[in-house]
């Protein structure tokens, strides 16, 4: 039950994204209590969250080069 739940919640995080925007397209100061603190743990969830959907089977297609240099951009091109 606790893994369908999981599930659930995780298909359902471009809702929970789209949601946070509109409400701070509506509502900016409902959010103002986000300060630039949150900022990195809320990146960190978001790709966590982005991560957990992802399995070894959306991988199958991708050359070996494609993942490597990927891994190799991750740690030289991007900060």
């Amino acid at each position: 039950a606790a893994l369908a739940m999981d599930r659930f919640v995780t298909n359902l995080f471009p809702v929970w994204v789209v949601a946070a925007a509109a409400l701070g397209v509506v509502a900016p100061t409902s959010l103002t209590w986000f300060s630039s603190g949150c900022v990195e743990a809320a990146l960190a969830a978001t790709m966590v969250c982005m991560g957990s959907t992802l399995s070894p089977k959306d991988f199958s297609g991708v050359p070996p080069l494609a993942i490597a240099l990927g891994f190799v951009a991750q740690f030289t091109i991007m900060p």
